[in-house]
């Protein structure tokens, strides 16, 4: 996908090395990382080589293709480092929606989550009803949104957030889903 689709081709020494390093392995790792945890050296190892491959294309080639800047700014925010996400997400959602569009929902909900954690509540809420918008039987979507709405103390948003937990209970939910469901309707009051 990256090689046909970038409007802007990472350039320079070893560029292309990077790239595959940086996208070849980048998912694989995250979920690794997130399921096994920083304990388990040779996942952490492997996340780490693909970080240190977008750091060197995104600061110092200066690559600008929106696959690799949406790649380096999604392991900004899986080092808890959201304020730096929400910018470097910011800057490649558009040209996410130009060259990579099967990707926009991923990236959005992503933008939209590292929003929604550093407390831009209004912009999470609308990019997160984008994506529910183009997805409309997304269990995800509908959860992320209700939790942003639940959020918020206004009576409108508390109804909404209900009626989008009735719909995800209707799609089916495992019981991670449950768990979040559970924890929105707390802060909603039941």
């Amino acid at each position: 996908m990256y090689g046909r689709q970038s409007p802007a081709p990472c350039e320079g020494p070893h560029a292309q090395q990077a790239v595959e390093v940086a996208l070849s392995s980048h998912w694989k790792w995250v979920v690794r990382l997130q399921t096994n945890g920083a304990a388990d050296k040779s996942t952490r190892r492997a996340f780490d080589d693909a970080w240190q491959a977008l750091r060197y294309l995104v600061e110092d080639l200066n690559c600008k293709d929106p696959l690799i800047g949406y790649r380096y700014g999604n392991s900004i925010h899986m080092q808890r480092n959201y304020e730096r996400s929400v910018v470097e997400l910011g800057k490649v959602v558009a040209g996410i929606e130009a060259h990579y569009p099967q990707m926009l929902p991923i990236a959005q909900s992503q933008y939209a989550e590292a929003l929604g954690v550093t407390g831009h509540l209004d912009e999470a809420i609308q990019q997160h009803r984008q994506v529910l918008k183009r997805i409309p039987d997304s269990v995800s979507a509908a959860l992320n949104l209700a939790n942003r709405l639940s959020q918020r103390l206004d009576p409108g948003d508390a109804e909404e957030a209900r009626e989008l937990l009735a719909k995800v209970r209707s799609l089916g939910v495992s019981d991670y889903g449950q768990n979040v469901i559970d924890e929105i309707e707390n802060r909603l009051g039941r």
